[in-house]
């Protein structure tokens, strides 16, 4: 039956009046909305959807202007979803920054928020392979990555993990439970589209899959785990992207960017954010200040990581500074090492300080300690602290024409013209390299080619010919750490294959195109050196920069080199520098270089140090010594007389910054780490050991 206009007219009234009381409806719950947020009050669980998950919610204002008087209010909803629930909150009342600060101003193109967040994550194992644990772990974390994407797509279903940076590796005494193995500790950056429990629902799938047992049926609390991953921080990230049309006669348009960072806070039942324990440990205190700046700000205590890490190392020190307390509901029994986890059961064992060591890792499931005097023993191995830590590297050159000793560990290169001194070469330089390691080498560093000034370039082959039996023997004799001088990316990889764990790069990955990626797919440790040219035209390429100092673009340099690493797929944590003495420098600038270590250290967030001024030539000017070797004495000078300097501007800095260890207690953190590279292995490890007992004394 038709309708007639009569029911017509009745249905849109109706309709209307639906549609008023539904905006009426609605705009009444975005004012209960708003006085919940400024009153601080805690929503019914109903209102989430979820029922049984304690959770805080913020309601965000945002006023916009839109070109006219009226203000709008909008409600920014910031659920999470999968399994659980919680709310976060920009900061500790719930309001977003000023919107000066969070937006870019706008004539003719609107502006589009992307939303990602930057995450620092705690990573530990003291199970098995230890470093495999935690590059596998972070893989399996970030496995659906495509590095062509950009972290503002959300096409994937999982969301995106990227990680962008790592901290340096530490050795650990155990915490609570101190009968087990040490641990491996370190800290990660990782951008990501997931939201704080969506993040931790895959950490504790990948947990799983690397083994670990997360009902505790068989894993007591605090004990020894395979991998641990702990979320620290959670920052928002907002960047205003748009283009701005400036009046000029071309009309050009200009495209800016604003990123604004604001703290996410977390409570809930199985996860809080920021971490409530963090500020007792100093196992994940320091590597977290690698990857995060010493001035970043707790969100919830407002002091700084440095002045959360002086107050640890006072505590542990036994000497007493006023603490700021923490905020009620900060202390909880969530552990570290149980990614905040919520469990019932209580810590039954005492608190006790750990003792941290920097490391390397090499392959097969191995580390090298830079504190290599270790004065404390563990059942399952040393650490120990020292404010600085030297390791001396010994050279071991397989050529006939380096310029210190070349011929005398490998004969000629023709078979035919070898005497029978000269027939079992390979044994020769062995022992040379045992005994190196006797007197205190712990590294030994093999090359076949020779990069002295104007020396000629070796072919691929013959380097592999001269290089690769040396290091295949050494390592059946020993299970030193063994370098492989190259600036090949093919000899890299047949050196490690053979049971090389690291590879010296005089080029710093210049030279071979392949060479950083090569070094990535074997996943070791990399020296990166600063040089100009090749070894024939370094020598003219001295002059440096009337506007900055040589130190200075050295540092520079070296820093784009460690990026490019970093952008390659190697680690922070595996990544060593050298400042290059004696390559494309003349003496002005190699004395510069050594009196300023600290200031190319500090200009390269930290990283360990290679020196390497072994019987050099401006040495023997200054020094007035023909023969390459009868240098040694010269060697030590340019090596201890640096790292007492770094030692000096080391205390200063300490002073500066607040550092509590002024009176000979050294502090367990920011490790100057260094290579010594000489001939002399014995003198320069005597001369080592004696340095250190001074300034220890």
């Amino acid at each position: 039956m038709k309708k007639g206009p009569s029911s017509s007219s009745s249905s849109s009234s109706s309709s209307s009046l639906l549609d008023s009381t539904t905006t009426y409806i609605l705009w009444m719950l975005s004012l209960f909305f708003a006085q919940a947020c400024v009153q601080k009050q805690r929503l019914p669980g109903w209102i989430s959807g979820h029922s049984g998950t304690r959770c805080r919610f913020r309601v965000l204002l945002l006023q916009s202007s839109c070109g006219s008087r009226t203000t709008r209010q909008r409600l920014v909803a910031s659920a999470v979803s999968q399994r659980s629930s919680s709310s976060f909150s920009g900061d500790e009342t719930g309001q977003l920054p000023d919107a000066a600060a969070s937006s870019t101003t706008r004539m003719n193109k609107s502006t589009e928020d992307v939303v990602s967040y930057r995450v620092f994550l705690s990573v530990g194992s003291n199970l098995g392979d230890k470093y495999g644990n935690i590059q596998r772990g972070l893989q399996l974390l970030c496995h659906d990555d495509d590095s062509s994407r950009s972290i503002s797509s959300n096409s994937s279903k999982d969301g995106v993990v990227k990680l962008k940076r790592t901290s340096f590796l530490y050795q650990t005494d155990p915490m609570y439970v101190t009968d087990q193995p040490l641990f491996l500790n370190g800290a990660v950056e990782l951008e990501t589209t997931l939201a704080p429990l969506q993040l931790l629902d895959r950490i504790k799938r990948v947990e799983q899959q690397m083994g670990r047992n997360l009902t505790h049926s068989q894993e007591f609390r605090n004990g020894p785990r395979p991998l641990d991953l702990d979320i620290l921080f959670y920052d928002q990230q907002l960047r205003s992207v748009g283009g701005s049309q400036i009046p000029t006669t071309s009309s050009t348009t200009t495209t800016t960017t604003t990123t604004t960072l604001q703290p996410v806070l977390v409570e809930a039942d199985n996860l809080t954010i920021p971490h409530p324990l963090l500020a007792e440990r100093d196992f994940v205190l320091t590597p977290l200040l690698d990857v995060a700046t010493g001035d970043y700000v707790h969100p919830r205590l407002k002091v700084t990581l440095r002045q959360l890490q002086n107050q640890l190392l006072l505590r542990s020190s036994g000497k007493h500074q006023h603490q700021q307390p923490l905020e009620e509901g900060d202390c909880s029994t969530n552990d570290v090492n149980n990614h905040n986890h919520n469990h019932n059961h209580n810590h039954n064992t005492a608190k006790t300080p750990s003792t941290i060591a920097r490391v390397l890792p090499l392959p097969r499931n191995r580390l090298l300690s830079w504190n290599n005097d270790s004065t404390q023993h563990h059942p399952y191995g040393s650490s120990s602290s020292s404010s600085s830590s030297i390791l001396i590297m010994g050279i071991l050159n397989v050529t006939p024409d380096s310029f210190s000793d070349g011929g005398q560990w490998y004969s000629s290169d023709d078979p035919t013209k070898r005497t029978s001194k000269d027939v079992d070469w390979v044994a020769r330089a062995v022992d040379h390299a045992v005994q190196m390691e006797q007197q205190g080498a712990a590294l030994i560093d093999i090359g076949g080619e020779s990069t002295r000034p104007g020396a000629q370039p070796v072919p691929v082959d013959e380097e592999l010919q001269r290089t690769i039996p040396v290091i295949a023997r050494l390592r059946q004799v020993s299970d030193i750490c063994i370098s492989i001088d190259t600036r090949n990316a093919a000899v890299a990889q047949a050196a490690i294959q053979a049971g090389a764990d690291m590879v010296n790069d005089v080029s710093g990955g210049c030279h071979d195109p392949a060479m950083l990626e090569t070094v990535a797919s074997l996943g070791v440790p990399m020296i990166l050196m600063h040089m100009r040219g090749t070894p024939q035209t370094m020598q003219s390429m001295t002059q440096y920069s009337t506007t900055t100092t040589v130190e200075q673009e050295v540092a520079e340099v070296l820093m784009q080199r460690v990026q490019a690493a970093e952008q390659a797929g190697i680690s922070r944590w595996q990544l060593v520098v050298d400042p290059g003495i004696g390559f494309a420098k003349d003496q002005t600038g190699n004395l510069r270089l050594l009196k300023h270590l600290s200031q190319i250290r500090a200009s390269v967030n930290n990283l360990p140090l290679l020196v390497g001024t072994s019987r050099k030539g401006f040495l023997g000017k200054l020094a007035s010594v023909a023969e390459a070797q009868d240098r040694d004495f010269a060697t030590i000078a340019s090596l201890v007389t640096p790292a007492c300097l770094e030692s000096s501007a080391a205390a200063v800095a300490q002073r500066e910054h607040g550092n509590p260890f002024l009176d000979g207690l050294a502090p367990t953190t920011n490790q100057s780490c260094t290579i010594w590279r000489v001939h002399n292995v014995a003198a320069a490890y005597q001369a080592m050991k004696i340095m250190k007992a001074i300034q220890q004394a």
